[in-house]
């Protein structure tokens, strides 16, 4: 759980002097301890927070990767150690803005067999426990911490997830001041997610806004990119996405594993277009949505056919071409100004 100190801490105070309005969220992985952090897991078995399952043996919350051993969220003093640990993490880093759970599972997303045991029943523990144990320790983060709490797990990954755990997702959602999506228009190694889909994750980061939640929206880049796909298509078409539900508290992100094509397009990603006019919406005369703003228009087509949009008057691409209607193959975004002027998102 421990995160690396000197380094960070430069790397963070670097960043405060050059935005010092910049949020700064530190990571901490929830539910599990480290394999390799031995003192902590040492201290936690002898005060018999370790998590075991059926066969008596140290559960393993994400057994895709193993490294991981389960600990009891269910335990008051355990939530009480593990937050304070993560106090001083803090207090370490600057005190930075608060922290990423990630983890923060509304369930627990593993079948039957590999499920712990809960202490407290002696039994397999259940979904409605694990879920009113994960809202009692983000509760007591907020207590002992009083600093945002970002979250990421099982239930909160997008619509897929959501909608058939809602029962679970909700009562996490309503305790956390926000949601990170991974994985917002795609997965790794995979094409772009079909329209229905994609309309519920629209609708759902809306529902997140609608609560007044922070959300980032990650965007995987990295994988495979199945051809015809392109990153440049990846990043414009999660970008519009995101720019059709976007409010001061909502941001994007790319991830691709390559950081000089992150930094190249950073100021693609903060083009401001300045305040929405209106929510978005599909247009009457093709399959294609639209939000329009102060400063311009963001349009999706996020059917499988290319569209033509006539847009009844005079924009400028990116690029800087003056244009009246566009040419939009299937599931593309596109941005366009009103006029020359460009500001930036910080």
């Amino acid at each position: 759980m421990s995160l690396p100190a000197n380094w960070n801490k430069l790397a963070i105070e670097y960043i405060q002097g050059v935005n010092p309005r910049v949020a700064i969220f530190g990571y901490v992985p929830i539910g599990g301890m480290w394999a390799n952090q031995i003192t902590e897991l040492e201290y936690m078995r002898s005060q018999g927070w370790l998590l075991k399952d059926s066969e008596g043996n140290e559960w393993d919350p994400d057994p895709k990767y193993g490294d991981k051993i389960g600990y009891d969220i269910g335990n008051s003093d355990c939530r009480a150690w593990i937050i304070n640990r993560i106090k001083q993490q803090i207090s370490e880093l600057c005190n930075i803005t608060g922290m990423f759970g990630d983890g923060t599972n509304t369930y627990i997303p593993l079948p039957t067999e590999l499920r712990p045991i809960n202490p407290r029943t002696n039994a397999l523990y259940t979904d409605k426990e694990w879920n009113a144990d994960m809202v009692a320790f983000v509760n007591d983060f907020h207590r002992l911490v009083s600093k945002p709490w970002l979250a990421n797990g099982a239930g909160l990954l997008g619509a897929r997830q959501y909608h058939p755990n809602q029962v679970y997702a909700d009562p996490v959602i309503d305790v956390v001041d926000g949601i990170l999506i991974e994985g917002w228009i795609r997965w790794e190694n995979q094409d772009l997610r079909p329209e229905a889909e994609w309309k519920a994750n629209l609708d759902f980061l809306q529902s997140l806004v609608n609560k007044g939640k922070f959300v980032l929206a990650w965007t995987i880049g990295y994988g495979n990119i199945p051809e015809p796909l392109t990153l440049d298509q990846v990043l414009m078409y999660g970008l519009c996405s995101h720019r059709l539900v976007t409010t001061p508290k909502t941001l994007f992100a790319l991830s691709c594993n390559n950081l000089a094509y992150e930094l190249d397009h950073y100021t693609l990603m903060r083009t401001n277009l300045s305040y929405p006019t209106k929510p978005y919406q599909k247009r009457t005369d093709v399959p294609v949505y639209e939000r329009d703003f102060q400063q311009g228009k963001v349009l999706v087509n996020s059917t499988t056919s290319e569209q033509i949009v006539r847009l009844g008057r005079s924009y400028k691409t990116l690029e800087g071409r003056t244009v009246t209607e566009v040419t939009m193959p299937a599931k593309t975004g596109v941005i366009l100004k009103k006029n020359d002027a460009f500001r930036w998102w910080l």
